[in-house]
């Protein structure tokens, strides 16, 4: 059985999600200073979230795959 290509990517790329950390310190750089450290924190947590999410569904969609084809 062939592996998903959300899976396939992180496999082959498991670097994508690092640059997050370096978006989140240049969107507190570049944001205007009354409300830099509210974006850069709503910013950091919401992509945090996701790429969390994203990691744990390339984990487990093999296994879904695999129980689907049973």
């Amino acid at each position: 059985m062939d592996l998903p290509l959300l899976t396939r990517t992180l496999i082959d790329y498991p670097w994508v999600l690092c640059p997050l950390p370096a978006a989140v310190l240049a969107l507190w750089m570049l944001w205007p200073k009354r409300r830099r450290d509210l974006a850069a924190l709503l910013f950091g947590g919401i992509a945090g979230i996701g790429a969390g999410a994203v990691a744990l569904i390339a984990m487990y969609l093999p296994i879904f795959r695999l129980a689907q084809t049973l």
